[in-house]
């Protein structure tokens, strides 16, 4: 368990942030028109925000059905 758990550190969650990365920076969203930045943002997840903005998430994307940012619907929900 330990290796599979270094090996992850160093490895695998690399190349998946790296992937995460591209996806966000292109703005790529679900079927509902929602980001992982504004996915993160709802559901309380300030961690996962921090690695979507420094692997460049747009900030600016207006996204779901409901005419707002990952900021705005943060705001909105209290987080």
């Amino acid at each position: 368990m330990a290796d599979l758990t270094g090996r992850m550190r160093s490895q695998i969650l690399p190349r998946a942030l790296t992937a995460l990365g591209r996806l966000a920076h292109r703005g790529a969203t679900d079927a509902d028109g929602r980001s992982a930045l504004f996915l993160a943002a709802c559901n309380n997840k300030p961690e996962m925000v921090a690695c979507l903005l420094a692997a460049g998430a747009k900030v600016d994307l207006v996204c779901g059905k409901c005419p707002r940012t990952a900021l705005m619907e943060a705001a909105f929900r209290g987080h």
